[in-house]
């Protein structure tokens, strides 16, 4: 695929031309309803603010950003082979969603989206990053960087108050020892604080005879509750947090809603044979379960939405594969592996497409989810890191966007390797399964691992960033133009939990209902917008949304057909009034 340069297209830091949102109407919250007690509601500020036109070609139109994420040797070891994520978050406050892309080796970029056509890069620090999650960990209600490296405890990047010409102070998070190779923040009280949890991945501290993983020490999932500054007041002065399990090969970690409960839960997506755990909080402390009948075998990506429009929350995880036309005998050697590493008849060695049954996680084994990946045709799409669950044509369906590739010295026998090139996967919703959709223009080859979808350029559709190995990161501009949209985004002032993280929202339409969760964390390693995004298809007029905060409670808002409506809550948690 051919691909329009930054530099040479638009010169500088043009990438294209943004579209912006033209009148701002202030509504006042409507129909306020309030479960957690009996007065009038939350207190809260809602705005509404129209989309304008955008390009429409037909297609996603890419182009490269100036980050290339960088391995140590020019055919990465297997360890460097996995890759960083992408974080697209708006960190500045100006209603525009910036972008953040770690790096295994060199500058950590920051692209700052100015809201007139394009983005000024800077480098907030150098260093080794996996994964950047985004929290006002200083309280002083500027988004900082929660950093996940793989080979230590979270780094801390506090951002100042100029960010764009100066690197972000660190300092690893307080107290603080455990690995964390992948990570997900929230508010698993549901009181406005915030929640880290991380999960390391053995298989890199082992090959690189790490004396931690060697000794068993220092490795595991692990849940962190944190304080301004940041500081661990969970656990103790020797071992903050609490371990939850020591055996973690965590490539994928989210915080989310899965048993539609109104509490956030934890998932981990472990590597290499190793089950993916669930944990459950059902108010009175966390509760593993096993909601699973059928679960990848090696988990590398996983997101959540509803996809079938039923009203429960869907999983989608992402493993290895080969795809249709794949030469078999370039997977000889990893289905060898493959084998070796399955131990039960739950983990399959495949993508995993689960539907929420509405079951009780905690009634048995494989109550939660009834696997479909096979049946709809998701199964197998190659060697795959990030599982996005988006409306990305905004005909009012949830599509799947796949990252796929590897490259790793030794890993494929000649005269195949080292190197697996496979096209990143797209499949549109029918509203009966999935079909592949070539014609979308997503079919890119450079190799990706991370992944973010967000609007990031004001009007109404669904962009999409890819973050590469050893080769530049793409941005694919939305030029699908397949219908109308609403964006809704919800933030608290004055609590720690600032990007409303563990809310739910649902949008009423027509004889339609929607809803979509608030996560800090989806598909591999990385961080789409704390945004709603609904496609309409044709329809158009008014609708309802409706934010169930963290805390429980409710406000509901009017907003019309192609409007962005932000939500922001300032009224204290219920427990604290």
């Amino acid at each position: 695929m051919r691909r329009n340069s930054l530099d040479n297209l638009f010169g500088g830091n043009r990438l294209f031309r943004l579209r912006r949102r033209r009148s701002i109407v202030v509504l006042a919250a409507t129909g306020l309803l309030v479960t957690a007690c009996s007065g009038g509601g939350p207190e809260v500020e809602a705005a509404t603010s129209d989309f304008a036109p955008g390009e429409c070609s037909g297609t996603y139109v890419a182009s490269d950003l100036a980050h290339t994420t960088t391995t140590l040797n020019s055919t990465p070891t297997q360890a460097d082979a996995t890759g960083t994520g992408v974080t697209a978050e708006d960190l500045d406050d100006d209603g525009d969603v910036d972008l953040v892309l770690p790096n295994l080796r060199g500058e950590l970029s920051v692209f700052w989206n100015d809201g007139d056509g394009g983005f000024e890069r800077t480098a907030a620090t150098d260093g080794r990053f996996r994964q950047a999650l985004v929290a006002d960990t200083s309280g002083d209600g500027r988004r900082d960087l929660v950093m996940v490296t793989g080979v230590g405890p979270p780094v801390v990047l506090t951002q100042p108050e100029n960010p764009t010409g100066v690197q972000w102070p660190s300092a690893v998070l307080d107290r603080a020892t455990v690995v964390g190779y992948s990570g997900s923040i929230g508010d698993i009280g549901g009181d406005g604080s915030l929640d880290l949890v991380t999960s390391s991945y053995n298989a890199e501290l082992t090959a690189a005879r790490d004396p931690r993983v060697l000794r068993g020490e220092d490795t595991g999932i692990i849940l962190y509750e944190l304080e301004s500054g940041p500081v661990v007041v969970n656990g103790n002065d020797d071992e903050p947090g609490e371990l939850l399990t020591e055996q973690s090969q965590g490539l994928v970690t989210t915080i989310a809603d899965l048993d539609n409960d109104g509490r956030q839960d934890i998932y981990v997506g472990n590597d290499l044979g190793t089950p993916d755990r669930v944990w459950i909080n059902p108010g009175t402390g966390l509760e593993v379960v096993s909601p699973f009948a059928e679960s990848s075998l090696s988990t590398m990506g996983m997101d959540i939405a509803d996809i079938n429009n039923d009203g429960l929350m869907d999983m989608y995880t992402t493993d290895m594969a080969p795809l249709a036309d794949e030469d078999p005998q370039l997977w000889v050697p990893i289905n060898a592996d493959i084998e070796a590493a399955t131990t039960d008849e739950v983990q399959k060695p495949r993508n995993v497409l689960q539907l929420g049954t509405g079951a009780a996680f905690n009634r048995g084994f494989g109550q939660g989810f009834d696997e479909q990946g096979r049946e709809l045709g998701v199964h197998a799409t190659g060697w795959s890191w990030s599982s996005l669950l988006a409306d990305l044509d905004n005909d009012g369906l949830t599509d799947v966007f796949v990252v796929n590739g590897m490259n790793a010295v030794g890993l494929f026998d000649p005269p195949f390797g080292p190197e697996l090139v496979e096209p990143n996967q797209v499949f549109g919703n029918t509203g009966q399964g999935f079909a592949p959709r070539l014609d979308w223009g997503l079919n890119d080859t450079s190799g990706g691992r991370g992944a973010a979808v967000a609007d990031l350029d004001g009007d109404g559709d669904l962009d999409i960033v890819v973050n590469n190995l050893n080769q530049p990161t793409v941005l694919f501009e939305n030029q699908l133009c397949g219908g109308g949209s609403i964006i809704v985004e919800p933030t608290w002032e004055g609590v720690a939990n600032l990007d409303a993280l563990g809310a739910e929202v649902t949008l009423e339409f027509g004889n339609d209902t929607r809803i979509q969760q608030i996560t800090s964390t989806r598909g591999y390693l990385s961080t789409s917008a704390t945004q709603a995004h609904f496609g309409l298809g044709d329809w158009s007029g008014q609708a309802t949304a409706t934010v169930r905060w963290p805390d429980g409670a409710v406000s509901s808002h009017q907003v019309s057909a192609n409007q962005r409506l932000d939500v922001k809550r300032i009224s204290p948690p219920e427990a604290a009034q």
